[in-house]
């Protein structure tokens, strides 16, 4: 262990510091079918999903909820406008080739609505602007849409928080009683999608979470130094223990929660440890450390000694892995065990095993 690690001590302001920050959780993000894919499309099928849900027309039957509902929370009174013929495009390209995110007309009307989920507003406003009141004399309106509420000139602010909130009013006034009704379910796991994109780390801070940070910027560097201690003796002690084993099998364990060993490029068998801490798994409520090993390529004759040999029978995986787990209470005895399974394993299987780089 390095020698800046080895005189941390656990002092009783750490200790009170740990106790005082269960009081400040960041609530934890739903996992939502739209939030799954690729990150760096989000505004793009972010709007795309907007522009959906906005056409009254649209066959998920709310009608104009989702389009009337953003003019509430923009303060404009929708019962002035005509919601008949509306036209929803996204990615409008102005005269000067900057791209609208989204273009919304009606008979008597014009909303130009800018969306931006994690960067900075670096809308080209004033080009949309242009673009809009070149386009109709129509009453225009403007607004912004985002986690954080940027504001700007001329432009009405709709925060995320603020739409979903009346989005989950407005809605159940508009989904038909039925239960095979999909659109309700997309449309619910849709709002959840654009309140976790409005529970970005820098959005959660508050005075409260500011002012306790600031008052324990010692002892936070303190607990991330010891953080950092406890991984590496992890690391440590997760080599050790499986190398006793055989200095032919060697590991890489990326971080305190991980464990991962392949075979040879001709391997027949592949195999792969994994070792959890508490903090690895969502919703480890028993505080539980996990080790496991997944092997595929088996025999039906490995597989029925593997699982007479262990104490755990093995369940199936996806493309023909089989897994092997146990949970403890402590790192000491998860240590012990995964040391224990991999001596099991090894002195069955006939395989080769490499460190991977």
């Amino acid at each position: 262990m390095p020698h800046e690690t080895s005189q941390l001590l656990v002092t009783d302001k750490i200790r009170r510091l740990l106790q005082e920050v269960k009081n400040y959780k960041l609530p934890p993000k739903e996992d939502t079918l739209f939030s799954i894919g690729d990150g760096n499309q989000l505004d793009n099928s972010t709007v795309d999903l907007l522009a959906y849900f906005m056409q009254p027309m649209g066959q998920h039957a709310f009608g104009s909820c989702f389009l009337r509902t953003f003019f509430e929370c923009m303060k404009v009174d929708w019962r002035t406008l005509s919601f008949e013929w509306v036209s929803v495009m996204t990615q409008v390209q102005t005269t000067d080739g900057k791209w609208i995110d989204l273009l919304i007309t009606g008979r008597d009307w014009v909303l130009v609505i800018a969306n931006r989920i994690r960067a900075g507003l670096d809308h080209p406003l004033a080009s949309y602007e242009e673009y809009a009141r070149r386009l109709s004399s129509r009453r225009i309106f403007f607004g912004i849409m985002s986690p954080r509420g940027d504001t700007a000139r001329e432009w009405i602010t709709v925060t995320y928080p603020e739409y979903c909130e009346a989005l989950k009013i407005a809605l159940p006034k508009h989904t038909p009683n039925d239960p095979s009704f999909k659109w309700d379910v997309f449309a619910r796991d849709f709002i959840a999608h654009l309140e976790n994109e409005s529970k970005q780390p820098a959005t959660l801070m508050t005075a409260n979470n500011i002012a306790v940070v600031e008052s324990h910027l010692a002892e936070i560097g303190e607990i991330k130094r010891l953080h950092h201690a406890y991984t590496e003796y992890i690391l440590k002690e997760l080599n050790e223990r499986v190398q006793r084993i055989s200095l032919s099998h060697l590991f890489v364990f990326f971080d305190a929660g991980w464990a991962l060993a392949t075979p040879e490029p001709d391997g027949r068998l592949a195999v792969q440890l994994v070792f959890q801490t508490p903090i690895h798994e969502t919703g480890n409520r028993q505080k539980a450390f996990r080790i496991a090993a997944y092997v595929n390529g088996l025999t039906d004759a490995e597989l029925e000694r593997v699982n007479h040999a262990l104490p755990t029978v093995s369940y199936p995986t996806e493309k023909q892995w089989h897994c092997w787990e146990e949970s403890f209470t402590n790192s000491a005895d998860a240590i012990e065990g995964i040391a224990a399974l991999s001596k099991t394993l090894f002195s069955i299987l006939p395989v080769a095993l490499e460190a991977v780089a």
